[in-house]
């Protein structure tokens, strides 16, 4: 009870959930929660998503980068780990979400010039 009082041993993580998710950012979770934990306790993933990267720095610093789908995982297997504290969880984009930015991307130019051109002809007349 001392060490939990003394917080060397604490209650929560911290991990970072970025992506395709209702609340991204840093967030709390309890020491003894899973990657699908975090991503509920986040908001849950929007409706168009794609996979999950789970990705953590070891004690060598080396990292430990995967692809992951935490629905498919029982508690604690590779798909679906207990997190640590700085863990980083990032819900993808779905191949919908990688077109859509694609033609934002292409038209945004096109509709800013299209914009130019009707204030310039509205002036005019």
């Amino acid at each position: 009870s001392k060490a939990v009082k003394s917080n060397l041993n604490p209650k929560y993580i911290r991990v970072f959930i970025s992506g395709r998710i209702s609340t991204p950012g840093v967030i709390n979770v309890p020491k003894s929660a899973t990657l699908s934990d975090a991503i509920e306790i986040a908001g849950g993933p929007k409706v168009i998503r794609g996979k999950t990267t789970f990705i953590r720095y070891k004690t060598d610093g080396s990292l430990d980068q995967r692809l992951v789908s935490p629905k498919r995982g029982k508690r604690g297997s590779l798909n679906n780990p207990y997190l640590k504290s700085g863990d980083i969880i990032r819900v993808g984009k779905g191949p919908l979400g990688t077109v859509t930015e694609v033609l934002s991307e292409i038209t945004a130019p096109l509709a800013g010039a299209y914009t130019l051109y009707s204030i310039q002809e509205d002036i005019l007349d």
